[in-house]
């Protein structure tokens, strides 16, 4: 028997880009370095839109093993784990032309005939034509993932000819949040070329307007031509000469609509305003504030420290929105906490991540898939769907457990949840009327309100043997359990333990599952036979990283960023200088504060760094070397687990429950 370690962070612990807003700007839509910030990461689980209807009907309650231990299948935000295997509603087959529509703007992690937050601050005067156009495109997209979706390719489908229409402002929305052209994509344009990155730039356009509305202010206008206009524009923007040439159709259109302001008889002040109302305000939310930065975007520097998929999926993003961009990276690889081991063992192991949590799109529950799993269509990578079933062994008798005692215990597990569930609930509402009686929901443990729950079955002899069998969710309380079943349990808070990846002692009462408000992925869970590293190297294929730098400084208080790296085996420091910095390193790295930010990160976040928790997974990695049927116990008899993909084993209770098991 050969055994391997591996030891990984779970998903919580992932660095995430976050975009910040500026509530009276809306210029976060730019390519992604104005006043609006930066959003490089679209969040793929959440829909950005304040009146977003929670599903209180809860999924199917089947037994709730979850090998993943990720995911809902309770009622509303107090959901219990998601079963393994989650299938989308409707097969492709299956879909008419219209849930085809639905299922592609579902993909694309927006919503089906209305707009998200961002959406409608772009487009919410034109909503019903961006809505017509915005479908084409993302069916489009959506019918084929291998190839770059061009703008030319847009306009066709949409029927319109001008580079500047509504369907240019919404081919360079879905870019900018990673609705199309995501993951790794065939046939890519340069996206270094100023032509790209002007004809699909609103930010550059919206700096165009002002500069020419400013040039025809001032100019002899018996003597200006368009084509001098966009000359002076061209210096203004410091670029080379003609640079601003596939900007022709917009600029000779703005000249156009600029000319009768010019020529009114009204006041400057007056015709600035009116500049403002007519001309600018054809980008919604448009105000005084508009990015004043020639160059954003294109051309600009950026270094990205970590090279997970967080990581690379930033700098594929900035990339292709014309950034020059460099990753550092500390490991002599990328991927993170996805790590293959492709040489000890007669097949790949993933000795960190390994299960893609959703390859699928459940239109009813506007659930996407997880992104890896594009990647994987889109590099031909063939994926193992895994099932849901899990078969139980007692380490005593060496047996498989009973089918109906296993799902009688399970059901108890969950109504101990529910119990744990209610009594936080109920401390929140004391909060309400004694804040320092509620303050207990924050204190107490999901570890210590499981011991209640199971103390009140214990000795009460609380039970739901008298309720019927459709009896609802509320009326029902677990029956006493006996010695054997409850060893049996041991296994479930075991299997929780593993899924949070840290003891029951460690988990919050009250948010132990708050990441399923956000509904996680769509689609069956699956793993990668060919190791996961391979979706990860496949998306940094193209991308400058730079292994063996471990950063160790980041001065962000000039200009400009300054960055020092430390290369392994060389104590001297290497800096790097760039217009922006992205931090991906583990949530563990900001604790330890191996990375020193000069000035120091705001206390807010370090506060936020301080209070956030992570746990260890180990894997341990056991191969066989007997290769006939029926040679492992686990396909002998009665205890032939079948096609099942896990299975579980029960051990004593005792203090290491959670740890082994």
């Amino acid at each position: 028997v050969r055994v391997a370690w591996g030891a990984t962070e779970p998903e919580s612990a992932m660095a995430a880009v976050i975009r910040e807003e500026d509530d009276d700007d809306d210029e976060g839509m730019a390519l992604g370095m104005g006043t609006g910030g930066l959003q490089v990461l679209r969040q793929q689980t959440g829909i950005e839109e304040e009146e977003e209807d929670l599903d209180e009907g809860g999924e199917d309650r089947g037994d709730g093993r979850d090998a993943s231990a990720k995911g809902a299948r309770g009622s509303g935000k107090r959901s219990r784990l998601r079963r393994l295997s989650k299938h989308s509603d409707e097969g492709d087959g299956m879909l008419d032309e219209q849930q085809r529509a639905d299922r592609s703007v579902v993909a694309a992690g927006l919503r089906p005939g209305t707009l998200t937050v961002a959406e409608r601050k772009v487009f919410g005067r034109r909503a019903k034509q961006y809505l017509i156009f915005r479908d084409e495109i993302l069916r489009k997209w959506d019918a084929d993932k291998k190839h770059w979706l061009s703008l030319e390719e847009c306009l066709a489908i949409c029927k319109q000819t001008s580079p500047t229409s509504l369907v240019s402002e919404t081919y360079s929305f879905l870019a900018m949040e990673g609705c199309i052209n995501a993951g790794v994509v065939g046939s890519e344009p340069d996206h270094g070329s100023l032509e790209c990155i002007l004809r699909s730039t609103r930010t550059i356009q919206r700096w165009v307007k002002l500069r020419v509305w400013d040039i025809l202010k001032e100019a002899d206008l018996d003597q200006v031509t368009e084509k001098m206009v966009r000359k002076m524009a061209e210096k203004q923007f410091e670029g080379a000469d003609g640079c601003l040439s596939p900007l022709k159709p917009f600029i000779k259109d703005l000249v156009n609509k600029c000319l009768p302001i010019v020529l009114s008889t009204e006041s400057g002040k007056a015709k600035d305003l009116v500049f403002k109302d007519t001309v600018m305000s054809s980008d919604p939310g448009d105000g005084p504030k508009v990015v004043d930065d020639t160059k954003i975007g294109f051309g600009r520097s950026v270094v990205v420290v970590g090279a997970g998929p967080a990581g690379i999926a930033a700098a594929k993003h900035l990339v292709r929105h014309g950034c020059t961009v460099t990753v550092l990276e500390a490991r002599d690889r990328v991927g993170g906490r996805v790590c293959t081991d492709a040489n000890t063992f007669s097949v790949p192991i993933d000795l960190g991540a390994s299960i893609i949590t959703g390859t699928g799109v459940d239109i009813r529950k506007e659930l996407v898939c997880d992104p890896s799993s594009i990647v994987c269509e889109q590099t031909g990578v063939k994926l193992s769907t895994l099932k849901s079933e899990c078969p139980l062994f007692d380490l005593a008798t060496q047996s498989k457990i009973d089918k109906a005692r296993d799902q009688r215990v399970a059901a108890v597990f969950d109504d101990l949840l529910d119990m744990a569930d209610a009594e936080a609930i109920e401390l929140k509402a004391k909060e309400k009327r004694d804040p320092l009686e509620g303050s207990k929901a924050n204190e107490q443990s999901l570890g210590e309100a499981i011991a209640h729950a199971l103390q009140k079955i214990n000795e009460k002899g609380e039970g739901n043997a008298n309720a019927g069998p459709d009896c609802d969710d509320s009326e029902r309380m677990p029956a006493p359990l006996s010695e054997e079943d409850q060893k049996l349990l041991q296994w479930h808070f075991a299997n929780l333990e593993y899924g949070c990846s840290a003891e029951l002692s460690q988990l919050s009462m009250e948010h132990w599952n708050q990441d399923e408000e956000f509904g996680g992925f769509g689609g069956s869970h699956c793993m990668v036979p060919s190791g996961y590293s391979g979706v990860m190297e496949s998306m940094a294929d193209g991308i400058d990283v730079r292994l063996n730098c471990n950063v160790t400084k980041i001065d962000y208080q000039g200009e400009r960023v300054k960055v020092e790296t430390a290369s392994h085996g060389d104590s001297d420091a290497v800096a790097r200088e760039a217009d922006a910095v992205i931090v991906t390193v583990p949530l563990g790295c900001l604790k330890r504060s191996t990375v020193q930010f000069v000035p120091e990160l705001p206390s807010w976040k370090l506060d936020s760094i301080d209070r956030l928790g992570y746990g260890n997974l180990n894997k341990v990695v056991l191969e066989f070397g007997s290769s006939s049927p029926g040679d492992i116990f686990w396909q002998q008899g009665v205890n032939n687990v079948g096609s099942a993909n896990f299975f579980g084993i029960v051990g004593e209770a005792g203090a290491t429950v959670g740890k082994v098991f």
